[in-house]
């Protein structure tokens, strides 16, 4: 396990709380069960039709968080194209979260929530 530097904890916290404030969009189930870990709800797309995003994200800011590879690159720029006339869409906040935290995949943030634990229980009196 390792240990988050006070740097990527600071970005993490900042970054998490970024996302707390808009409409979450990620590829699939586990990852709206990391994030909401982490107290971030966030909506499945990988089994829905980009026109029933529409009035779920219309006027809000949309933060995109796909995972890192060729298909989740693919699909958050097909979402960023075909929701941008609609909503403001985000894609800097996954790539700050992913490559601050060196991970490829939403689900791989359980991982940091486990590490946060673990520096609350030590760090926690």
């Amino acid at each position: 396990m390792r240990v988050l530097s006070e740097e990527e904890r600071s970005t993490v916290f900042r970054l998490l709380e970024r996302l707390r404030q808009g409409v979450v969009l990620v590829e699939g189930q586990r990852d709206v069960e990391v994030l909401k870990r982490l107290g971030v709800r966030a909506i499945p797309v990988a089994s829905r039709r980009v026109e029933t995003l529409f009035s779920l994200v219309k006027g809000k800011v949309v933060f995109i968080l796909t995972d890192n590879d060729r298909r989740g690159n693919a699909l958050a720029k097909r979402l960023k194209t075909e929701l941008e006339p609609f909503a403001v869409c985000d894609l800097n906040t996954r790539r700050t979260l992913l490559s601050t935290l060196k991970l490829n995949r939403v689900e791989e943030l359980n991982n940091v929530y486990e590490v946060m634990l673990w520096e609350r229980r030590i760090l926690t009196p």
